[in-house]
């Protein structure tokens, strides 16, 4: 069995600009380490001995929140206020930024308001340009942008508007883990969507949306979902079926969420 060992970070992604099929990477220290690929079909293990460190000073915590913070940097740092989760709550204007910097480079910039299909329809938000990567992460079977707006809150009170007439803004894990998948069209909904905003909001959306379709690497799709966790699971191993989302399905239908466990500390073995 070959190794890696280190901290576990969210899986990265990659996929062709007009869509197709994601490749991921074990990410390990902030550094993609290990094609993913290729490993559908062969043994995987994971060992686990307790360590945390933050993701963002490296620090040893005993417990990691928001996707892998340490409590200080939980509170301090601007990606984990939470206009992150509630962007119609940014507060930029208002000279109340916990890092009005980073704001510049990641709220204050273009914002992309979409559509995806992971289980059913869901409206969302992401930074212009990363897209492809958000709904990687989503595990989104065909998306689009439906439009780019001014900064992170004009985006986020679209998104709240939309989301509040009706129009999902979660999704459905378990069945988007199982490729349960609705044939819900995006024309009506994209309608719905128009007589929603407001004419200033309406002249952020695209003319023409494109849609992409990705594609994610599988030998089997699993029947249902055990989630694991490292806390309770130290010690695993099983045949990886496919990888969706941020999650590695093994073939005795338990998944993994790579990026819920951000900054664990692993030795993580596969077979050739």
């Amino acid at each position: 069995m070959n190794q890696l060992i280190g901290n576990l970070d969210k899986m990265k992604t990659t996929c062709p600009e007009d869509g197709g099929l994601i490749e991921y990477s074990l990410t390990m220290n902030g550094e993609a380490r290990l094609p993913l690929n290729s490993l559908i079909g062969k043994k995987v293990s994971w060992s686990y001995q307790g360590q945390i460190n933050c993701i963002h000073c490296g620090a040893r915590t005993k417990k990691a929140v928001g996707q892998g913070s340490c409590w200080p940097c939980f509170n301090n740092l601007a990606c984990n206020d939470l206009c992150i989760m509630k962007p119609e709550t940014c507060h930029y204007s208002k000279g109340t930024c916990r890092q009005p910097k980073w704001a510049e480079t990641h709220c204050m910039t273009d914002q992309a308001l979409y559509l995806a299909r992971s289980s059913g329809v869901k409206i969302g938000i992401t930074r212009g340009g990363n897209h492809l990567t958000r709904w990687a992460d989503q595990g989104a079977s065909e998306a689009l942008v439906l439009g780019l707006f001014p900064s992170r809150l004009d985006v986020g009170i679209a998104e709240k508007a939309i989301s509040s007439s009706g129009i999902s803004d979660r999704t459905g894990w378990q069945k988007m883990l199982k490729n349960d998948i609705a044939d819900t069209e995006f024309a009506p909904i994209i309608e719905q969507i128009k007589e929603i905003l407001t004419d200033e909001q309406k002249q952020y959306l695209l003319d023409t949306p494109k849609r992409i379709e990705l594609e994610y690497p599988h030998a089997q799709w699993p029947t249902k979902v055990k989630s694991l966790k490292l806390d309770k699971v130290p010690i695993y191993t099983a045949t990886l079926m496919a990888i969706k989302g941020q999650y590695l399905i093994f073939d005795t239908n338990e998944v993994f969420n790579v990026r819920a466990h951000s900054g664990y500390h692993i030795a993580f073995s596969w077979e050739d």
